[in-house]
């Protein structure tokens, strides 16, 4: 896996308003993975003006290698103003996923923006809101590495049994 993290952040920028939404990653966006495992991409995702409330997050590429669980299906978040939240994204690399293929797309996350925190009980869709299906992105990729082979047992006791047996010939003259 690659140690180097980036630090690059996508900004959306409303006409006339500071940036309202920024994510910065804080892990890795281009990470390596052995078939049949689990990695995750995590970002930072900052308000800094209104309430945002993320709708998805998904791993965007024409050439998946395994499967992207969106968090936001079973939570709901809201970043409030000055606020910032983690995002987890968790990939799921396809056990029969060819080693040494890389994956490049996007991390996309989709958000609307609200006057009003959605929590609150004034909270009134239809004049609160200011924005839906906003998006923020970030160019990541997966690696397949390779799984290294690994000797089956009858292969390794074979080979030792070959060993044994030079031995025994080898001590006997």
């Amino acid at each position: 896996m690659r140690s180097t993290l980036c630090f690059c952040a996508l900004t959306f920028i409303l006409a006339g308003m500071l940036p309202a939404a920024t994510m910065v990653a804080t892990s890795p966006l281009d990470l390596s993975a052995m078939p049949g495992a689990s990695i995750q991409w995590t970002v930072d995702v900052s308000n800094d003006a209104n309430y945002l409330v993320p709708t998805s997050f998904n791993y965007a590429t024409f050439s998946p290698v395994g499967t992207f669980t969106d968090i936001f299906a079973f939570t709901f978040l809201v970043i409030g103003p000055n606020g910032v939240a983690p995002v987890i994204g968790p990939y799921d690399v396809d056990i029969t996923a060819t080693p040494g293929f890389v994956s490049t797309g996007q991390l996309v996350l989709t958000y609307d923006l609200y006057g009003v925190d959605p929590n609150d009980p004034s909270f009134n869709p239809d004049t609160d809101t200011i924005s839906n299906g906003n998006m923020l992105a970030l160019d990541a990729s997966v690696t397949v590495q390779d799984t290294g082979e690994i000797p089956e047992p009858a292969t390794v006791g074979l080979m030792a049994l070959g060993v044994l047996g030079l031995g025994f010939l080898h001590r006997r003259r």
